[in-house]
């Protein structure tokens, strides 16, 4: 029986079956009221510890300045010279027979270790344009420099030119306090899973017959619950409905059974102990056993198990991976674990998950969940926007936003009125940096693009038109 377990939840959750995301608990919420009830003292004492704590950081923006991107496929070991020597941009244009004068865009650098873990820079084009990865050694020789270049395979040159410097702004206090009070209540020295967590993907849930342990206490449930298991076979879609619904009734009665007539006997407490103990050595969790656990042994043993695996979603309608997330937020509220919780809510909030492919069809039913957020009494919006500044110096392992995602989800705030008035000041703010104007320009867009009663593409420009002037012809509205 167990065997099949993984193979009916793939068709369910990679078929068109509409089922609402989470289930919600009496008080109109995905977790408890016991989880909400200490996750409330938690946030109490957080934000009691921000109002006391030093807010003397200093976070500076990304290096930036105007500038534009142009590729040129010609007289390349000329130009090479040519830029190297500094030539001026006047000369450029008309040496190299550029018709049309660029258009200046924001300019960015940002630095960063790719796959292989070497350290890169990357200077890109403002918003969504064109960009150069330059090794880190290698970018030395541009710094101070009009001109950065990079030669490409097919002999070409992608060339960017700064009309002045790249430099990094100051954050101001205001903002900088925000993007603190995130690092407040997001721990950046935690991780939702250890390094050794193994990634599971299709066969996630299979149990392997080599657990004596964990094969004892499931047999010991089969032998004694005598219900038969619908049988499974090769059906059609309306077969496959049908099955579907007297599998539901069968495990409903199974867990029924389980909870109200083996759970009180020792047998099962001491087999359930013993597979919990088995899995954990072996690093071998699975989402029926851990149910089993969280309920009727530890839920801190629970959810040391549900950190051990990563799971990776195969299709776009499979939601195994934001099931297993929740989970793991519930079992850390219940667990009093305030680090691994907030986290693992705010990958759901920003769908931050792994999947083989992830069709835009499927994001309209990934709910936010921004309610149990503000139910802890947590100052959101201000989580929000510290964690969707973009800073050079965040802390280590600092949590970044989904600009959409949040966008979406402040649509969905009781605090709109008050949110759209902040939005609007911050992107008007000459001091702040042009990165983060721009970007909190796109967190507005997406916070009234999902609010379809109040959006019109006319107001969207006229947010836009408060941005710095060569700006404005860029953005998307």
């Amino acid at each position: 029986m167990k065997k099949i377990v993984f193979f009916f939840s793939f068709l369910v959750t990679c078929s068109s079956i509409a089922q609402s995301e989470f289930n919600e608990f009496e008080n109109g919420l995905i977790y408890s009221p016991e989880a909400i009830s200490k996750l409330q003292e938690i946030v109490g004492d957080k934000n009691e510890a921000f109002r006391k704590c030093d807010l003397s950081k200093e976070f500076y923006s990304f290096s930036q300045t105007k500038g534009f991107f142009i590729e040129v496929k010609s007289n390349t070991e000329k130009l090479v010279k040519d830029l190297q020597s500094n030539i001026t941009l006047d000369d450029f244009l008309k040496k190299y027979e550029i018709k049309e004068e660029p258009k200046f865009h924001l300019i960015v650098k940002s630095v960063y270790k790719n796959y292989r873990n070497e350290e890169v820079v990357e200077i890109s084009e403002e918003p969504e344009g064109r960009s150069l990865i330059i090794g880190a050694d290698n970018f030395t020789s541009f710094q101070n420099r009009k001109w950065i270049f990079k030669k490409y395979k097919d002999k070409s040159i992608g060339v960017f030119y700064l009309d002045e410097p790249l430099i990094s702004k100051l954050i101001p206090r205001s903002y900088a306090r925000m993007i603190q009070y995130s690092e407040c209540l997001i721990d950046t020295t935690t991780t939702i899973h250890p390094k050794q967590a193994r990634k599971t993907g299709r066969r996630s849930t299979i149990i392997n017959e080599e657990l004596n342990k964990r094969t004892a206490f499931f047999k010991y449930i089969d032998q004694n619950f005598d219900e038969k298991e619908p049988e499974y076979s090769d059906l059609d879609e309306e077969d496959y409905e049908l099955y579907y619904q007297k599998y539901r009734i069968w495990d409903r009665n199974r867990t029924k059974f389980i909870k109200e007539n083996l759970s009180k006997k020792l047998e099962f407490k001491q087999l359930l102990e013993e597979a919990c103990s088995e899995a954990i050595l072996s690093n071998s969790g699975h989402d029926e056993l851990e149910g089993y656990i969280a309920s009727y042994y530890s839920k801190e043993k629970a959810l040391e198990l549900k950190r051990g695996r990563i799971v990776y979603g195969s299709c776009s309608q499979d939601q195994r991976p934001r099931i297993h997330a929740m989970n793991i937020a519930q079992l850390s509220a219940e667990s009093y674990n305030w680090d691994v919780f907030l986290r693992a809510h705010l990958n759901i909030m920003n769908d931050r998950f792994h999947r083989n492919s992830d069709g835009s069809y499927a994001w309209a039913r990934r709910e936010t969940y921004i309610k149990e957020l503000e139910v802890l009494n947590i100052n959101v919006s201000d989580l929000i926007y510290g964690i969707s500044f973009r800073v050079k110096n965040p802390s280590k392992n600092h949590y970044y936003s989904n600009i959409r995602r949040v966008g979406r989800a402040l649509a969905e705030s009781d605090q709109k009125d008050e949110i759209a008035s902040e939005l609007v000041k911050i992107i008007k703010d000459s001091e702040l940096d042009d990165y983060n104007r721009l970007i909190m320009f796109y967190l507005y867009h997406n916070f009234r693009y999902n609010q379809k009663d109040t959006y019109t593409k006319s107001h969207i420009e006229y947010i836009a038109s408060l941005l710095p002037d060569y700006l404005r012809p860029n953005v998307k509205t």
